[in-house]
């Protein structure tokens, strides 16, 4: 089921998708339970699952600068925060773009924003940015829509006490790289050109 955000004039995180996310999960959660699965069957039918295998791979150093890139996943899941009105948790949207800058090809990175989608929202200036125009209010996006739109990253080094980490500052739109053979500037309006042959004749 794709994720789909709707233009509003604030920047509350609450809204028809989440409404719909919610009852999603809860629809699924009972459908579950209806299974009534034995926990000993359960526990047998893992055992018979294939093994897993771990691949070892180098760290990315990613230098601060902007990366071209293009949205390779878009999602929505509950976040670690609370709402302070509702009590329920607050949901947020991620964002996974695969990067297409030479030498880093096949690297994704991930972004975080909340379920806002008003003018000032993160959400809405990355899909702007993604879709290359400005998004009315009232207007709907569905994120299917935005899957393999290309833009630019600006990304910058986060140090934790798990490590350095690339993090995600913007999503800026496409820019046009300027081509190599560079056209003569145009001669300004009434500018004439002269040589000493134009002074021979004049009377002093």
């Amino acid at each position: 089921m794709g994720v789909s955000m709707h233009a509003t004039d604030t920047d509350e995180s609450y809204g028809p998708v989440t409404l719909n996310r919610k009852r999603e999960l809860e629809i699924r959660r009972k459908a579950a339970l209806a299974q009534h699965i034995p926990a000993r069957l359960y526990f047998e039918k893992a055992r018979k699952q294939v093994g897993i295998t771990l691949h070892a791979t180098d760290s990315v150093e990613y230098e601060p600068g902007i990366y071209r890139a293009k949205l390779q996943k878009f999602e929505e899941e509950e976040s670690q925060f609370t709402d302070e009105r509702t009590g329920e948790p607050k949901w947020q949207y991620i964002w996974t773009f695969e990067l297409l800058e030479e030498g880093f090809e096949g690297h994704t990175l991930r972004g975080w924003s909340s379920t806002a989608f008003g003018p000032q929202s993160k959400a809405r200036a990355w899909v702007e940015a993604l879709v290359g125009r400005q998004i009315q209010s009232g207007e709907n996006i569905s994120g299917d829509d935005l899957i393999g739109k290309e833009c630019d990253l600006m990304v910058t080094p986060k140090t934790t006490d798990r490590g350095t980490f690339a993090r995600i500052d913007s999503v800026q739109p496409v820019r046009k790289k300027k081509g190599k053979n560079k056209e003569k500037p145009a001669e300004e309006p009434g500018e004439v050109q002269t040589d000493e042959s134009d002074f021979e004749d004049i009377p002093f």
